[in-house]
């Protein structure tokens, strides 16, 4: 299901664009790092608090070094 996604998305066109998305990531591609060999987290869950306002409050992020 995802993999027929990802096909439809590479065929659209954003607006009047001259190339389709899966052009300009084909493009792209050639110009990314690799990705690191080791796994590493890619988000973290965490509970949001919400005052009586509406404001919301989230844990502040941490940042991890690589290597």
């Amino acid at each position: 299901m995802i993999d027929r996604w990802h096909q439809e998305d590479d065929a659209r066109r954003i607006r009047s664009r001259p190339r389709t998305i899966g052009e300009y990531s084909a493009a792209e591609q050639p110009l990314l790092a690799p990705l690191p060999q080791k796994p590493f987290e890619t988000g973290h869950l965490f509970t949001l608090r919400v005052d009586r306002y509406g404001s919301a409050s989230a844990p502040t992020a941490t940042r991890c070094r690589s290597g």
